[in-house]
């Protein structure tokens, strides 16, 4: 019956997908610093930034993002990139 198959499919079934948007930029992260909206330090770069999903492998777009926000802390001096090699 209709009841079962719904039971069925909620126990086995699940997504592989991973979750993006939760920290969309402009809305919780600002675009320019990729530093969350209200706070002085605290920085999202992955796909929680990204505001709706892409469709590709976003693997390339959280490698941009980490590599843009070590440059933006290498340029208030909170590391130094030249030590990552």
């Amino acid at each position: 019956d209709a009841s079962r198959l719904r039971r069925h499919v909620r126990a086995r079934c699940g997504t592989l997908w991973h979750p993006m948007g939760g920290a969309a930029m402009g809305t919780v992260v600002s675009p320019s610093n990729l530093c969350v909206i209200g706070t002085a330090n605290v920085h999202v770069a992955g796909t929680a930034c990204l505001p709706s999903p892409l469709r590709v492998n976003p693997m390339a777009s959280c490698y941009a993002m980490a590599w843009r926000l070590a440059e933006l802390l290498a340029e208030q001096g909170e590391y130094d990139l030249e030590a990552l090699g």
